[in-house]
């Protein structure tokens, strides 16, 4: 009697641990299959494209982790999705209950350039642009699609905003030039008389010669890509 009560409380044990299983995984399916949908309808109206377009090459959820500051506390992270669309590879982020996207990175970067030789000095040849700065962007704007005509805005606006209460972030825009006569400080007052003192933070540099590339992160807090640079002739290997 006693051995068929202890199998019966092993079955019973099994089939709830089952159902707990199954719960998780189908809670963590419907939560995918939920959000994916929401990130794909702002996609496909900011972009103005079908959503099958888009193609989901990873997703993940949103999980506190222990951040890296002097005091140690629990920080949650965003929901993160990787996706493909007309041949690029892009992030989607959801930071402050607002989405984010870099797909125009490589975009906004030539813009920056051309604004930057038509009205500061043509002898400027890169601008160094991250994932953070765009969506330090987005979040405090209206967040539509960006063109050459946005750049001025771009350039203008407030730049910084807090991730949540422990993460602030700004926009910093490093700008490259090639002539050894010029002046950085002279391409700062010109800057800021153009933009009418208005802008976010801009460093200019001068290096002889750069190779670049972006290359993906993908941390607890947020997907995105960083810029790597080697100044001064000293090059990446391909």
């Amino acid at each position: 009697m006693r051995k068929r009560k202890k199998k019966k409380n092993i079955i019973l044990a099994s089939v709830f641990f089952f159902i707990i299983v199954l719960s998780l995984i189908s809670g963590f399916v419907i939560e995918k299959t939920v959000m994916t949908n929401r990130a794909l309808d702002y996609l496909s109206e900011k972009y103005n494209a079908k959503k099958f377009e888009f193609e989901l090459i990873s997703y993940k959820r949103p999980n506190h982790y222990l951040n890296d500051d002097a005091i140690p506390l629990m920080v949650k992270g965003c929901y993160k999705w990787e996706f493909k669309y007309n041949e690029r590879i892009f992030f989607v982020n959801i930071i402050d209950e607002k989405f984010c996207d870099d797909y125009q990175i490589e975009d906004v970067e030539k813009w920056c350039v051309k604004w930057f030789k038509d009205n500061i000095d043509k002898s400027i040849e890169f601008v160094s642009l991250g994932s953070d700065d765009l969506y330090a962007y987005q979040i405090n704007s209206d967040n539509k699609v960006m063109t050459y005509e946005s750049i001025e805005a771009f350039l203008t606006s407030d730049g910084s905003f807090r991730w949540d209460e422990m993460f602030d972030n700004n926009i910093l825009l490093a700008v490259y030039y090639l002539n050894n006569s010029l002046d950085f400080k002279k391409l700062n007052e010109k800057t800021d008389n153009r933009l009418n003192h208005k802008s976010i933070s801009i460093i200019f540099e001068n290096a002889s010669r750069i190779k670049y590339k972006y290359e993906p992160y993908k941390n607890q807090f947020i997907w995105g890509k960083e810029y790597y640079f080697v100044p001064e002739g000293v090059f990446l290997e391909d």
